[in-house]
């Protein structure tokens, strides 16, 4: 259940006179930061356009503490191929010393309304990566190419 900041104390001073901050503000002030402590951080967002190729294991910077992580993963074809196209999108990350990997299903719809929009909970070790990575297939003269967005939010 989110945490409700008392209402704003606007017909309140901010200090008293004996130079201290009133009581009303101190509760709102923490509540506010009781919510926003509450609420997912996004930690990185990557983008690319224009893909025309598989792309390895790429690392995303999320620091070095441990958490639970909710990683969204979009991928879009923006141009279908002459015959036939397939991608796949796999994430990474290690959990309690165990490299783990959650691979999506590979999208093959060949066409600009093919998509791929999912998001996974993951805990992560500290000091470890999380990684993305795409396998990429393409038949005919004009190549598929594909846009991938990959979002990481702290979740606790």
């Amino acid at each position: 259940m989110a945490v409700q900041p008392p209402p704003l104390p606007v017909e309140t001073p901010l200090v008293e006179t004996n130079r201290q901050m009133n009581w009303f503000w101190v509760q709102y002030f923490t509540a506010r930061d009781q919510r926003i402590e509450a609420s997912a951080d996004t930690v990185v967002d990557a983008r690319l356009s224009a893909q025309a190729a598989s792309i390895g294991a790429t690392p995303l910077s999320i620091g070095t503490s441990a958490g639970l992580f909710r990683v969204s993963v979009i991928a879009n074809i923006t141009r279908a191929a002459t015959v036939s196209s397939s991608l796949a999108v796999t994430i990474a990350w290690t959990q309690d010393g165990v490299a783990k990997s959650k691979a999506y299903p590979a999208i093959t719809g060949n066409t600009t309304a093919t998509y791929l929009a999912e998001s996974v909970p993951v805990r992560i070790d500290p000091n470890t990566s999380l990684t993305y990575a795409t396998t990429y297939a393409s038949v005919g003269a004009t190549t598929m190419q594909y846009s991938l967005e990959v979002a990481v939010e702290r979740v606790a």
